[in-house]
C-alpha cells in the first residue's frame, strides 16, 4: 500500500457519526429487507474504491444481507459472497433481482395484484396445514393480521416465475416483524419467546405495499446514479451469492480474489440464522438446521464451556481458507468488535491479528476505531469496532 493511499484513509471519519441505519436512507436498495448488525455501506465502500481496480474481485465469505456485494457491484468491481444462512443468500439474491426489475411499472403491477386479492378462502388453521405454514404462526400474529399475511403469502406461493417469486418472498419476510404482536427486541424472536397474547394488529397488505414502494424508488435511484457514473445501463453481475461456509471454500480457486472485505460474526452477540424465525414459519428452508449446527460465534452457543475456543478455532480455519484464495499482494480488510459478555475470555481482536500475522504472514497497514453510535450491535454490549487493513509481501 502505497503512504498516499495510508494517508487517504486515515484522513476519513470512520464513526460516521451522521449515519443512523438503513430507515434513515429509505432510496438506499438496502432498505429492502431488514438483517442484524448490517455493515454500514461506506466502510466498504471507501476500501475497495482506495484499495483495488475496476473488475478486480472482491470476496465477502460472511456476506449477510450483501452490503458489500452491492458496493462491490456499484464499484464495477466483481463481487463474491458467502453465508452460511439461507435466508441471508435469498435477500442477497432478491436484491440483486430488485435492482434489475424493481420499478415504476413492476409496483403499479404489484398494487393493481395486491388490491384485488381476494379473502382468504380457508380457516386460518385449515390454511397453515394445507400450505406448510407453521402453527406457531397462530402465537406471533393477530387474527386479522395473519389471514392478510396468508392472502398474501398465497400471492407469493403463485408467483410462478423464479426470481420474481424470490423478490416476493423477500418483501414479504421484510414486514413480518413489524406485523407480530411481540414489539420487543428482535433477540425475544431468536430466543424463543412469545408473545403474551397475540393481540396487536397490523395492516399487512399496506405494509407489503409500501416495502414494494421502497424497493421500487431505491432500485431506481440505484439505476440512475451507475447510469451517471458510467454511462452504461446497470446489469447485475451473475453467481453473486453462495450458501456455503467460510470455513470451506474450495470452490474458489488458489489466488482467485483480489480483495476480501468482511465483518465476521460477534462472539455472542447475534443468532443471524434464528432471527429469520418469523420468515420460516411460512417458508421454511431445508437447509435451515445445518446452518444453525454451523453458524459461528452464534448467541445460542454462548452457554457453551468452550464457546470462545470454538470461535478461535473456527476463525482460524476461516483465515486458512482466505489466505489460500487470496493473491499476493492483495488487501484482506476486516472489521471486528467485541461483546461485554462472559463467553470472551481474552482479547479477540489482538489475538485474531496474532494469527493472521504468525502463521498466515499478514502484516497490518492500518487500523481505525470507531464507536458505534447507530447501534449496529444492539446486544451484548458491543461498543467499538476495529477496522483493520492487512496486505502479504508477493512471492
Amino acid at each position: 500500500m502505497t503512504q498516499s493511499k495510508i494517508k487517504q484513509l486515515q484522513s476519513i471519519d470512520w464513526e460516521f457519526s451522521d449515519y443512523r441505519g438503513f430507515s434513515s436512507f429509505p432510496a438506499d436498495i438496502n432498505s429492502l429487507h431488514w438483517y442484524p448488525a448490517p455493515f454500514v455501506p461506506q466502510i466498504p465502500a471507501i476500501l475497495i474504491q482506495a484499495l483495488t481496480e475496476k473488475g478486480d474481485v472482491i470476496l465477502d465469505p460472511f456476506a449477510g444481507a450483501g452490503v458489500a456485494l452491492i458496493e462491490t457491484a456499484r464499484l464495477k468491481r466483481i463481487p463474491i459472497g458467502v453465508d452460511v444462512n439461507p435466508f441471508a443468500v435469498n435477500i442477497v439474491k432478491a436484491k440483486f433481482i430488485a435492482l434489475d426489475i424493481a420499478g415504476n411499472q413492476w409496483f403499479s403491477t404489484i398494487e393493481k395484484d395486491v388490491q384485488s386479492l381476494p379473502k382468504l378462502e380457508l380457516e386460518i388453521d385449515q390454511y397453515c396445514e394445507s400450505y406448510g405454514v407453521n402453527n406457531e404462526a397462530l402465537r406471533w400474529f393477530e387474527e386479522t393480521t395473519l389471514e392478510k399475511l396468508c392472502v398474501l403469502h398465497t400471492y407469493v406461493r403463485k408467483e410462478h416465475e423464479e426470481k420474481r417469486q424470490l423478490l416476493k418472498k423477500a418483501l414479504f419476510s421484510a414486514i413480518l416483524q413489524k406485523c407480530c404482536s411481540q414489539r420487543e427486541h428482535y433477540t425475544y424472536v431468536t430466543d424463543g419467546c412469545f408473545p403474551k397474547k397475540p393481540s396487536v394488529s397490523i395492516d399487512a397488505i399496506t405494509l407489503f405495499l409500501e416495502q414494494a414502494k421502497l424497493t421500487a424508488l431505491a432500485a431506481e435511484s440505484f439505476r440512475k446514479q451507475y447510469k451517471l457514473m458510467y454511462s452504461e445501463d446497470w446489469k447485475s453481475p451473475e453467481d453473486v451469492i453462495h450458501l456455503r461456509d467460510a470455513r470451506d471454500m474450495r470452490f474458489l480457486k488458489d489466488g482467485s480474489i483480489d480483495m476480501v472485505v468482511t465483518s465476521p460474526p460477534y462472539l455472542g452477540v447475534n443468532d443471524y440464522v434464528k432471527s429469520m424465525r418469523l420468515t420460516w414459519l411460512f417458508f421454511p428452508e431445508n437447509s435451515k438446521e445445518e446452518s444453525l449446527k454451523n453458524e459461528i460465534g452464534a448467541r445460542s452457543k454462548r452457554h457453551r464451556p468452550n464457546a470462545y475456543e470454538e470461535y478461535i478455532e473456527d476463525m482460524e480455519k476461516v483465515f486458512s481458507e482466505i489466505s489460500r484464495v487470496l493473491r499476493r499482494p492483495g488487501f484482506f480488510c476486516l472489521t471486528i468488535g467485541q461483546g461485554q459478555g462472559k463467553v470472551n475470555k481474552g482479547n479477540i481482536k489482538e489475538q485474531l491479528l496474532e494469527i493472521l500475522q504468525s502463521k498466515y504472514e499478514f502484516r497490518p497497514e492500518a487500523m481505525f476505531s470507531r464507536r458505534i453510535k447507530f447501534k449496529r450491535i444492539q446486544v451484548a454490549g458491543v461498543r467499538n469496532e476495529e477496522i483493520v487493513i492487512l496486505s502479504r509481501e508477493p512471492r
